[in-house]
């Protein structure tokens, strides 16, 4: 709608994500409900402005596709069964089912729903045993609606839906998620990393003021039940079975750990309304001790507000990045753990490279993810590392450890041409690979005064097709790969072929190269050219006679594959194509290798 109908962005990746940050907005307005429901106007506000004011929060609230959605219907099925537990109506147990449902149907943390307002509910139950057969038709109720919208919602669940349910729950118990992840000072794959894993990243990810402000909520709450005042309680506990029940399961479970604070985004609205009950809790026991007047009591509870915006407004864009002082901030977290988790800092980086790199660089990105660049001066090819990348673009985290195949990231041996820093601690670093520079254009090149004794047409050439032992070619006496009516299509495939180009006329020649995917053609060992995949590339050097020794690489990974090579000589109105007798071969070399 917004990119494709209307025409109001033109950005494929920000017309996806302006519906996460509806939905944030959505869920800072949920929370408010709860908390203005459970205990009044100033903790509902309380509780919206905890959550506005985490770092993590607004880190994720524009880049998370799946985990803030699931926060908002989790945050909503939340605020319907403590309406229905409130006002006792059956019709608001049937829409908090509902709402559960949409949960799960955004992602399998949904599941979560129904026992959470199950052991919330359970004291009250206790309580008024006698009405048992009520409550089990409340939950009856609750538990259809949630599987009812489930298939209205998810197509695959509308046929089979509880075995389905089964296949989904046992296909997430036992899934292999094999990224890196770097955590507490060591590598591991996401589902090895230790049970403590999401307590850890909780506690060290959240402002402490915030974690200060939970643990009163969670004191509030304690002091209640020991005065047996349970329906004052009520809502408490609701936020507190919320917080601590998702985590505490599948930590006991075994399930994957993942890979990051993403994953548990759905238990933040929790940990904000504690963190708002507890600022009212305060608030009430300084009020009835008369501690100073109200002006300087309200200063002194604003004071922590306004130092956690600072904080955001220090760290923006980057709020992911935020760490606490428990770990010494985010240059103490940079020695045990990721930062840069969505890859913020890839926007700045490509400003760095709009001003500081010519256009048609060949860039690596160690990571899976290049469409997240936005280049305004390109254009700029990103290629694997051995299709001789000019730069190599690294952000730090635990999965650079699988794809850089050039380097140890955290101790880099190449030298950091740019790096971007967030309070002292390095998110991504851009590293020179000079050892790919191709000529320069207008460059001369000679050729070495010794010259091949015998020569025959063409170049020697070995293929190798969907990763087999190479095989010897004819000699090649074009190099040309049609992309129409060739076996290579959707097959991986390297040739590999050298000999010599031999020049008669001196002076300026252009060269044209064109390839899907890769390719590049060496003169000596200077790279001439090289090309990334459905591009075509030109240079122009000037050439001195005589022989030239020629390698060429090409490579086809998927799709078409496509070759040609041109040149235009001195006095040529033309590109023509490079061939014999241009293109030759050492035949004494090849006559003693045959036998």
């Amino acid at each position: 709608v917004l990119m494709n109908r209307t025409g109001w962005l033109t950005d494929e990746t920000a017309a996806h994500h302006v519906s996460v940050i509806v939905v944030s907005t959505f869920l800072l307005g949920v929370v408010f409900l709860l908390g203005t429901l459970a205990y009044g106007l100033g903790c509902g506000f309380a509780s919206q402005l905890a959550l506005l004011l985490m770092p993590q929060f607004i880190g994720h609230s524009q880049n998370n596709l799946k985990d803030q959605p699931v926060s908002l219907f989790f945050a909503l099925a939340m605020l319907g069964f403590l309406v229905a537990w409130r006002r006792r109506g059956l019709a608001y147990w049937v829409l908090a089912g509902g709402l559960g449902g949409v949960a799960y149907a955004v992602k399998i943390n949904g599941i979560f729903v129904l026992p959470v307002a199950g052991l919330f509910m359970l004291p009250f139950i206790l309580r008024d045993w006698r009405r048992l057969p009520l409550w089990l038709l409340r939950f009856a109720l609750a538990s259809a609606a949630y599987v009812v919208t489930v298939p209205l919602l998810w197509p695959y669940y509308r046929t089979h839906t509880l075995s389905r349910f089964v296949e989904t729950v046992t296909a997430f118990r036992l899934h292999v998620f094999n990224e890196v992840v770097y955590y507490m000072g060591r590598h591991a794959p996401a589902r090895e990393v230790p049970w403590h894993f999401p307590f850890v990243m909780f506690g060290i990810t959240t402002p402490l003021v915030l974690l200060a402000l939970a643990l009163a909520g969670f004191g509030v709450l304690a002091n209640l039940l020991a005065r047996r005042r349970l329906d004052e309680a009520g809502p408490l506990l609701l936020f507190s079975v919320w917080l601590v029940v998702p985590i505490v399961t599948q930590v006991a479970s075994g399930v994957p750990r993942c890979d990051g604070v993403r994953h548990y985004l759905y238990l933040l609205p929790a940990l904000a309304l504690l963190a708002g009950t507890g600022v009212v809790g305060l608030w009430r026991w300084a009020d009835e001790r008369r501690l100073g007047p109200r002006g300087v009591r309200a200063a002194v509870f604003a004071l922590p507000a306004l130092l956690l915006l600072r904080t955001l407004v220090v760290y923006h864009p980057y709020e992911v990045v935020f760490f606490n002082s428990l770990v010494g901030g985010p240059a103490g977290a940079s020695r045990n753990f990721e930062l840069d988790y969505w890859g913020t800092s890839l926007l700045e980086a490509s400003r760095w490279i709009d001003a500081n790199l010519p256009k048609g660089t060949r860039l690596w990105f160690t990571q899976p993810g290049f469409h997240r660049f936005k280049f305004r001066n390109g254009p700029y090819y990103f290629v694997g590392p051995g299709d001789r990348p000019n730069y190599k673009v690294s952000l730090l985290r635990g999965m650079v450890k699988t794809y850089d195949t050039d380097d140890d990231y955290l101790h880099p041996r190449r030298k950091i041409v740019h790096e971007i820093k967030v309070q002292g601690a390095p998110i991504l670093q851009i590293f020179a690979m000079e050892e790919n520079s191709d000529v320069p254009e207008g460059a001369t090149l000679i050729p070495p005064a010794a010259v091949p004794t015998r020569v025959a047409p063409g170049l020697a050439a070995t293929i190798s097709v969907d990763n087999k032992p190479p095989e010897d070619m004819a000699p090649q006496e074009r190099l040309f790969i049609a992309c129409e009516n060739n076996s290579y299509l959707d097959r991986s495939t390297e040739l590999l072929a050298s000999g010599y180009l031999h020049v008669t006329v001196p002076g300026p020649y252009l060269f044209e190269l064109y390839s899907d995917d890769c390719a590049t053609v060496w003169l000596g060992k200077d790279a001439l050219i090289s090309n990334v995949s459905t591009a075509t590339t030109r240079r122009q050097v000037v050439l001195s006679a005589g022989y030239y020794p020629m390698r060429v690489k090409y490579r086809n990974e998927m799709g078409q594959a496509c070759l040609a090579f041109r040149w235009q000589p001195p006095g040529a109105a033309f590109l023509s194509e490079v061939t014999s007798p241009a293109l030759l071969h050492d035949a004494a070399a090849a006559d003693k290798i045959a036998r």
